[in-house]
């Protein structure tokens, strides 16, 4: 069974054109509707509010925000979907700071002209990954800094 499963994902990325290519897009999509399938939460209004729950809804919820700016351009796009899971992980803390590594799941769906009469279609999923730092206000701000928090 394992291994016919296996057959069957390999199929599919053949068939998608490569590893990052249509696998597992949907099809039956007519609107031009993002489809987002997160819960948001309002911040918390003071820092010993802040529970590991919250500050991993901050980060996605902020993650979700720059993906929907990012694939704004394309005919359709969600979040959720297909290949990839949508999760957050508290991977350091301190007083005053939470970092959070992200991983958001999203397909999006391009059309345009090829060779003047052609109309090619091209559709994919995917999943972003980032880290936040979230402080006790409850902004969620990309990190680009070191995998650890000092005190």
């Amino acid at each position: 069974m394992r291994r016919a499963l296996l057959l069957l994902f390999v199929l599919a990325v053949v068939l998608g054109g490569c590893l990052g290519g249509p696998v597992g897009s949907p099809t039956d999509q007519t609107s031009s509707q993002t489809t987002d399938v997160s819960t948001t939460t309002a911040a918390p209004t003071t820092p010993s509010e802040l529970t590991e729950d919250d500050v991993q809804t901050l980060a996605l919820d902020a993650e979700r925000a720059a993906i929907r700016d990012r694939l704004d351009e394309y005919d359709e796009y969600g979040l959720g979907c297909c290949t990839a899971s949508t999760e957050a992980t508290v991977v350091d803390a301190n007083a005053t700071h939470y970092l959070v590594d992200v991983q958001v799941a999203y397909w999006y769906t391009a059309t345009y002209e090829q060779g003047g009469n052609t109309t090619v279609r091209d559709e994919a999923d995917g999943a972003s990954q980032a880290t936040y730092l979230v402080g006790e206000d409850g902004r969620a701000t990309e990190w680009h800094g070191s995998a650890t928090l000092s005190d």
